[in-house]
């Protein structure tokens, strides 16, 4: 234990509740319902397949964050923080749509994605034309419903204009980066050669801004927290954002399909190319990268295919090289919190230890 955890002040706040962040959600998809009350069934049908998502469950980091972020620098106020928590998973929400809709998925956490429930009512509705399409369309736009009305909640907050300003700047800038980094992963899809560096990016972007460092941050500016431990938050954030997905990828060709509600086949037959696959096609014989390349992109992959380039992944230390990466940013996420400031409550700083561990150790 180093000196300046050992002076660290008694604890004033509590860790981050589960349950005031359930409550946030519970309000801001109540505060959309309302506001679309008297507006035709197909409209409120789309919006109504967003809120499924966000309803769904989850681990709620985003909001938890949120809710850390604000209690450990001295934030009192469970009203408003409820509600930014519940605007964070209401944003998460939004970009698992479009997600689900660039990866075509059927499912998520077991139950059809937002498109498919849509598509289920058109047909149900006797809809005529390219519904599949149609449907995907009308849930990104309730999709997008939901983040222009959490966009007005934010402007909205009764905190000083320009504490507000800050928040819906760091907000939008995380999520732009999320942004472009799935605009990448998507193009990488389509067969178009990304080497090591520009995949790396990808698995940066597309988790670390939006699901660690916006939330931390926000939660954090709320409170009023100074700049040097708002920098400090965003560095660990960073560092454990990027092993949370690195260990998503893994997941994606490893983990279990109960546990994840989808297909662990997924990320190879869309053909995204990831660091696992990047370096075991390095490492692997031709014949290997032949198969791998066979199987990348694959709408009709087989089991018997599928099982080979888990064995190629493994083989050529694939596997191991990127949970040794994963393993490293745990690392560096710990060492910022080594050196955090004393007037962090040790118990909040032990949650955020945690949660980058376990970033790098799950297995749903």
């Amino acid at each position: 234990m180093t000196a300046a955890r050992q002076t660290r002040k008694p604890e004033r706040l509590s860790l981050p509740d589960i349950q005031l962040v359930e409550a946030g959600v519970a309000q801001f998809a109540s505060i959309l319902r309302a506001d679309l009350e008297d507006e035709h069934p197909y409209v409120r049908q789309a919006v109504e397949c967003y809120l499924s998502v966000l309803e769904a469950g989850g681990k709620r980091i985003r909001g938890l964050l949120t809710a850390c972020g604000y209690q450990m620098h001295g934030g009192s106020d469970s009203d408003l923080v409820t509600l930014v928590a519940g605007v964070m998973e209401g944003l998460h929400a939004y970009m698992l749509v479009i997600d689900d809709i660039a990866d075509r998925a059927q499912t998520r956490r077991g139950k059809p994605t937002a498109h498919i429930q849509m598509e289920s009512f058109l047909l149900a509705n006797h809809a005529a034309g390219n519904t599949k399409q149609t449907a995907a369309d009308m849930v990104i736009t309730g999709a997008l419903t939901g983040q222009h009305k959490a966009q007005v909640i934010l402007a909205n907050l009764p905190i000083p204009p320009d504490q507000k300003q800050r928040i819906i700047k760091i907000i939008n800038e995380r999520l732009i980066r999320t942004g472009l980094g799935q605009i990448l992963d998507m193009a990488s899809t389509t067969g178009i050669p990304m080497d090591t560096e520009i995949i790396k990016s990808i698995a940066l972007s597309k988790t670390a801004y939006y699901s660690f460092q916006m939330p931390l941050e926000t939660g954090a500016v709320l409170a009023g927290a100074p700049d040097s431990s708002i920098q400090l938050l965003k560095k660990y954030a960073l560092h454990a954002g990027f092993a949370f997905q690195l260990q998503d990828d893994i997941m994606g060709v490893f983990g279990d399909e109960k546990k994840m509600g989808k297909s662990a086949k997924s990320d190879i037959m869309e053909g995204k190319q990831t660091l696992l696959l990047a370096f075991a096609t390095e490492a692997a014989s031709k014949a290997q990268r032949d198969e791998l390349q066979h199987a990348l992109g694959n709408q009709s992959l087989t089991d018997k295919q599928f099982k080979r380039c888990q064995d190629i992944i493994v083989s050529t230390g694939a596997l191991n090289k990127v949970g040794i990466m994963a393993n490293d940013q745990v690392a560096l996420a710990h060492e910022v919190l080594d050196n955090a400031p004393t007037d962090w409550p040790t118990k909040n700083v032990e949650y955020l230890r945690g949660l980058a561990s376990f970033a790098a150790d799950r297995d749903i």
